[in-house]
């Protein structure tokens, strides 16, 4: 009951500020989510133009290697085959895997004369943009991160033990909050992504005060494009479906590729629960994710100027 009267005054206060209040933070996370549906839909251009408008909130020093490997597709797609050069090169410069590259989509950027000269200073850019990483602060997050999946990989381990790590590994990685702060593109060079945010997933299943603790973590994050809102509601929705064994309140967490969402709670209020963090509505989303929309569902209206100054295309 506790935790249901917490999750009840965290959504109605989260609804009511958000109704009344739209940041930079906001902005950036709406314009790159509506991207994804224009991608989905088959709409290129406009998914370009949402993407870079959503960037354009985003401070550039903060931009994570893959926004800059988006960017480069989308761009690729589109036949901009210069842009795509130049922000794929900056993606990979950033460590982003260049396994990716390998995507037929990018088969006239390969060719290019554009992207023969970058890759003949492609490992010499690595260096230097590596030479600006806080690699102590890399390398102990790694190191946490690999004592979690290391446990994680092993056949029959009573979850005691899975707790006890989780326990332990959070307090290491609150140790080294306390003297970087949350992983930074601008300040360290790598982002909470890499390692951090999976340490917080795991620690966030056990108790109500840690759970609440790390909320906040990444709450302080968001305000500093560490993280994404509309990621928080996954994080809440999962462990409402794993740890609480209760239905989903988003709409976020959903077998791969089944067909169907997994059970919503109280589906007449989705939408204004889901725009509450930043999300599309579940009709856009169910596009996105090639599902069928739940019986019962009736989509609402995005409020005015959710997507600040860019209209939604149906």
């Amino acid at each position: 009951m506790r935790y249901f009267g917490f999750l009840s005054f965290f959504l109605i206060l989260t609804i009511n500020t958000r109704a009344q209040t739209q940041s930079n933070c906001d902005c950036y996370d709406r314009l790159t989510n509506l991207s994804r549906y224009y991608e989905e839909y088959g709409d290129t251009e406009s998914a370009l133009k949402a993407y870079s408008k959503g960037l354009n909130f985003k401070p550039k020093a903060k931009w994570s290697p893959y926004e800059y490997y988006r960017f480069g597709e989308l761009h690729a797609i589109d036949g901009d085959i210069q842009s795509a050069t130049h922000y794929l090169a900056e993606a990979f410069r950033r460590g982003f895997d260049t396994s990716y590259f390998s995507y037929e989509v990018f088969d006239e950027v390969r060719e290019s004369q554009g992207w023969h000269q970058v890759a003949q200073n492609l490992d010499s850019m690595k260096r230097e943009f590596q030479a600006q990483i806080n690699f102590d602060y890399r390398l102990a997050i790694e190191d946490i991160r690999g004592s979690d999946q290391t446990i994680r990989r092993l056949i029959k381990v009573p979850d005691s033990t899975f707790r006890l790590l989780d326990s332990i590994n959070y307090s290491r990685l609150k140790s080294l909050f306390k003297q970087y702060g949350y992983p930074d593109m601008q300040e360290h060079g790598f982002e909470g992504s890499q390692g951090a945010y999976l340490i917080l997933l795991h620690a966030a299943m056990y108790t109500q005060e840690m759970y609440e603790e790390i909320l906040d973590i990444l709450n302080q994050a968001i305000n500093a494009y560490g993280y994404k809102r509309s990621d928080m509601a996954q994080f809440i929705d999962r462990r409402e479906v794993w740890h609480n064994k209760r239905e989903q309140i988003f709409g976020t967490w959903n077998a791969y590729r089944a067909d169907n969402f997994s059970k919503i709670r109280e589906l007449k209020a989705i939408d204004e629960k889901r725009m509450s963090y930043n999300l599309l509505r579940l009709k856009e989303q169910a596009i996105i994710e090639s599902r069928n929309i739940p019986v019962g569902y009736v989509a609402s209206a995005y409020p005015d100027n959710y997507f600040c100054g860019h209209t939604l295309q149906d």
